[in-house]
């Protein structure tokens, strides 16, 4: 008999363990369900099984001889119809044509394909429609052994119960082996003869439930007794009844069976306290205590501590100038602690939010655990207190703070280094050097603290370093962004992609001219090379052969940050090359740089991410660009207010008001969002799943 087993697997990602000890075997004609919370490792399991990953300690034998994989996502090349999606794998055995298209038409016609959608492409397809076809695909290569991972997540009630049909009658019929992951213990009981629940940190098998009913046989009252005994079995605090038996190793039995008793809890509520209970217990306990939505992902807690942070530190700036409010004393005054917050904390919890979000998706794994992300908002926060301190408590707090800051960088490399070097492309490197660039700052500019000299330039530096991992994320939002108004504009033959040299020449000419500006500030060398950076950054602007649907609001608002950023260094490299006197001071560029167009690219990327993967649409009502033209003219006022002979006062409140007038506007529309489960029923990380 054909038949999987693992043997004391374990699996890491080069320090983390993420698999420990598992023990599975999967037989002919059964099917078998992992659950359990993310990040424990269900999926790094399945890519194991599949092949996609190498096993690294104990034994895994896959005795079936023609596995096929369905992933969470239907994955269906756009350019292919829906018939030759289904046929990818017949094709690539090698089939005639005739019989590759007869068998992709039969199987596309069992799963409720139709001819005419068999003909469209998939994104003429309903999200419902390309998981049909994704299973068709799977289907159709006859596997003896079937590998699901979360493929019926993004499908309403009714079509879940029709693929759940089908995939029963498939597999009742050729006897498939079946291991599927899901999120959903309701699917699991309706579908699995064995339920396995994992624990987490690292991941392992803490329980087993055998379902001795066939599933074919199973009605909705036996499907919510055995989820409910499946709940209360993982909680620790009694035994499976309603019929159901220990076999004295940790695995238990659910049979179709008369209706649980009060007086069964009463007799169960000391169960056999065995270890894989006690682990997983205690593992539930630290989830509730934390499963706050807050810290589902990891731009939520780090967004929403971005967008308070800004109305806070910006109403105490205008309070210091307007009314001699006193700030934090730290070494150099008023003005650094200004910048230091505007930039170590508002923009570095921008930073972490969006790479945690991110990288899971460019690199297409699984998102981060909770405990790292409470871990780096915790030492973000503590380098917000050391710094504040400062003044009271001088050096001290000063390393206190430097160790937060770079312990947060540390910790923020150490999670996205692995996936981002496995990535067979490595083309989103980038984000780790602007880690270590961003950590270089951090140290420079504590070390010039403690040793009593003004540390501004590490802070100028910083601001460099920032605008060029702006440049790196704005290419990857834009080609999704851009592309989507494309189509919507109904833009015909135009396509939209971010050219690598232009955006790497505009990088180039910003961290050469950072390094110099650090080194030797204020020299003609410094005002040329800004003055270059100014127009790389201008030549990014240069898209407009697609058309009308660069004017829609969302693309607008992304070329609003170039044109922010190009007119800062503009300003800066004429402030260093001609009359001082007639021309605004560098600050005025620098503020177009910092307010503008980093506070335009924090403020988008929050109404852009902090949506879809809370599982919402973009919001189209007029509050999203009220707020990007409240930093553009924010931006605006405070260059003009280092103009020679401008009311430098007024036009700086005014600027401090604008601004934080935006991300108030911004907190007061997402901040309950963040705070809430996602709106379209996912449990993870990813984007909008569609239904």
């Amino acid at each position: 008999m054909s038949r999987l087993r693992l043997s004391g697997v374990a699996h890491a990602y080069a320090l983390k363990e993420v698999l420990s000890d598992i023990d599975l075997t999967l037989d002919a004609g059964r099917v078998l369900a992992l659950v359990g919370p993310s990040g424990c490792g269900k999926t790094t399991l399945l890519h194991l099984c599949t092949g996609l990953l190498t096993c690294q300690t104990g034994t895994l034998d896959n005795g079936f001889a023609r596995p096929a994989v369905m992933f969470q996502q239907p994955r269906l090349l756009p350019w292919k119809t829906a018939r030759d999606n289904i046929a990818l794998g017949l094709k690539a055995a090698g089939l005639p044509r005739a019989e590759w298209q007869m068998r992709a038409q039969a199987m596309g016609h069992a799963v409720g394909l139709d001819a005419t959608a068999l003909d469209q492409f998939p994104h003429q397809l309903s999200g419902g429609m390309q998981s049909r076809a994704a299973l068709a695909r799977a289907l159709v290569l006859e596997p003896d052994l079937l590998l699901m991972d979360e493929p019926f997540s993004a499908l309403d009630i009714g079509l879940k119960a029709q693929l759940h049909r089908l995939l029963l009658d498939h597999q009742a019929a050729r006897k498939v082996a079946v291991l599927m992951i899901t999120h959903d213990l309701m699917e699991a009981v309706r579908l699995a003869d064995t339920v396995l629940v994992m624990a987490s940190e690292p991941g392992r098998i803490a329980q087993r439930f055998e379902l001795g009913l066939p599933a074919m046989q199973r009605d909705d009252g036996f499907v919510h007794r055995g989820t409910a005994d499946i709940v209360a079995g993982t909680r620790g605090a009694r035994m499976l009844r309603a019929g159901g038996a220990s076999d004295g190793s940790g695995t238990h039995s659910i049979r179709k069976s008369r209706r649980w008793r009060h007086g069964d809890c009463a007799r169960n509520l000391a169960p056999r306290r065995q270890e894989g209970h006690r682990m997983l217990s205690a593992g539930l306990r630290g989830a509730t205590a934390a499963s706050h939505p807050l810290w589902m992902c990891g731009f939520r807690s780090f967004f929403l501590a971005s967008v308070l942070a800004a109305p806070l530190l910006i109403g105490c700036w205008v309070a210091f100038l307007a009314l001699g409010l006193p700030l934090p004393a730290v070494p150099g005054g008023a003005s650094v602690w200004h910048a230091h917050e505007l930039l170590f904390g508002f923009a570095f919890a921008a930073v972490a939010g969006f790479a945690l979000t991110s990288i899971p998706e460019f690199t297409r794994t699984a998102a981060f655990g909770r405990r790292p992300v409470r871990v780096l908002a915790g030492l973000w926060l503590l380098g917000r207190i050391g710094f504040w301190s400062s003044g009271a408590f001088g050096t001290p707090a000063l390393l206190l703070a430097a160790a937060a800051h770079l312990g947060f960088l540390a910790g923020l490399a150490w999670l996205l280094a692995p996936r981002l070097w496995r990535d067979p492309e490595r083309k989103h490197l980038a984000f780790l050097w602007a880690l270590a660039a961003l950590a270089a700052c951090v140290i420079g500019f504590h070390a010039a603290a403690i040793a009593g000299e003004h540390p501004a330039r590490w802070l100028h530096a910083t601001v460099g370093v920032l605008m060029m991992l702006i440049v790196v994320a704005m290419s990857r939002i834009s080609m999704r962004i851009v592309n989507g108004a494309i189509e919507e504009a109904g833009v015909i033959d135009a396509e939209y992609r971010a050219r690598p040299p232009r955006r790497n020449l505009a990088v180039f000419c910003i961290g050469l001219y950072t390094a110099v500006e650090l080194v030797a500030p204020g020299t003609r060398l410094a005002g040329w090379l800004a003055l270059a950076a100014a127009a790389a950054l201008c030549n990014l602007l240069n898209d407009w052969h697609v058309g009308r649907a660069l004017l829609r609001r969302w693309p607008l608002m992304l070329y609003g940050v170039y044109a922010l950023m190009a007119a800062g260094y503009a300003v800066m490299g004429l402030a260093q090359l001609l009359d001082a006197g007639a021309l605004p001071a560098v600050s005025a560029g620098r503020h177009l740089l910092t307010v503008g167009a980093m506070g335009l690219n924090i403020y988008i990327v929050m109404c852009i991410a902090g949506r879809m993967h809370c599982g919402r649409p973009l919001d189209e009502h007029p509050w999203v660009p009220t707020g990007a033209m409240l930093i553009a003219a924010a931006a605006i006022l405070r260059a003009g207010a280092a103009w020679p002979g401008a009311n430098g006062g007024l036009l700086l409140a005014a600027s401090g008001l604008l601004w934080g007038a935006a991300f108030a506007l911004c907190a007061w529309h997402m901040a309950p969002l963040w705070l809430a489960p996602r709106a379209d029923g996912g449990t993870d990380c990813e984007g909008l799943i569609e239904h």
